[in-house]
């Protein structure tokens, strides 16, 4: 396996990122399971600020947001890596290089969460 460090969301990693952070199913149809992060805290944290933040609560959505970078960025240092379709990834983000990259996460957690 490859190990693969992400450094940035942007347009080629966002998809990434978002199975990563919310789970889901790779084009073999194999199921990932969500981030250590959201699944503990998806019962609760995000449940509140999704419901929120799909409500139009602006200021929900900032901390929504600013919860999914946190856990982008923090999850897999404390948990090591994350192995996806042959390749293990790490996630050490640095910067955020698309506003829309960050919205399509909060959109991807807001319907993992509301469904």
């Amino acid at each position: 396996m490859t190990l693969i460090t992400i450094n940035a969301l942007n347009p080629q990693t966002v998809e990434l990122c978002a199975k990563y952070l919310v789970g889901g199913f790779d084009a073999e149809k194999n199921y990932y399971p969500p981030s250590f992060w959201f699944q503990s805290r998806a019962s609760w944290v995000y449940e509140d600020l999704c419901k929120s933040a799909w409500d139009g609560n602006v200021k929900s959505g900032i901390n929504l947001a600013k919860l999914i970078l946190r856990d982008l960025m923090y999850g897999t240092m404390m948990y090591g890596t994350w192995s996806y379709e042959g390749n293990d990834y790490h996630f050490k983000l640095s910067t955020v290089d698309c506003q829309a990259c960050l919205e399509f996460l909060k959109l991807e957690a807001i319907a993992q969460v509301i469904d």
